[in-house]
């Protein structure tokens, strides 16, 4: 879990199945949102704020494996945040900000680089409101064929709960 107080730095740690003891995993600072397991349970995915020439800070996906210590970068500067592991384990969808407006994002983990839009703000012209919008909290269907997200868009006023069919 992501372990976060006012008194200590921020991490990312592990109970035992009895509660005790704690144990941190990887330093935390900088991290954002949902983070995810691979499908078995050695690697953490997760994204956090990695800075670019000393002055632009964005969020990055990485992946950290507590066994050997090796943190992996999957993006660099692209605002990604909230991955999600298909349960076969070989796909990685996340969300990303695009100029104010968020994008679906689904990425193969042995080729990370390879990234596909699957929805986003490019799906509609800019001065149509549907463009404006705001998608959250992506997670595969036990079947992995699906997606099912939060999804605000300005054209709608509202929030709802979206599945779209890879």
């Amino acid at each position: 879990f992501h372990k976060a107080d006012d008194y200590t730095h921020p991490s990312f740690a592990a109970l035992s199945p009895s509660g005790h003891p704690l144990r941190n995993i990887l330093g935390a600072d900088g991290a954002s949102g949902p983070v995810a397991w691979s499908k078995d349970g050695e690697t953490l995915y997760f994204s956090r704020r990695a800075n670019t020439n000393n002055i632009y800070g964005y969020l990055d996906l990485f992946a950290y494996e507590p066994a050997t210590k090796e943190l992996t970068g999957l993006t660099v500067d692209d605002r990604a945040r909230e991955p999600a592991i298909s349960p076969d384990g070989t796909k990685l969808v996340h969300v990303r900000n695009r100029a104010g407006s968020m994008e679906l994002v689904l990425r193969p983990l042995d080729n990370p680089g390879d990234a596909t839009v699957v929805l986003g703000a490019h799906d509609y012209h800019p001065h149509d409101d549907a463009h404006w919008q705001q998608i959250s909290r992506p997670v595969f269907t036990a079947s992995g064929e699906a997606v099912v997200f939060s999804w605000w868009r300005l054209d709608k006023r509202q929030r709802a709960l979206y599945m779209i069919h890879l």
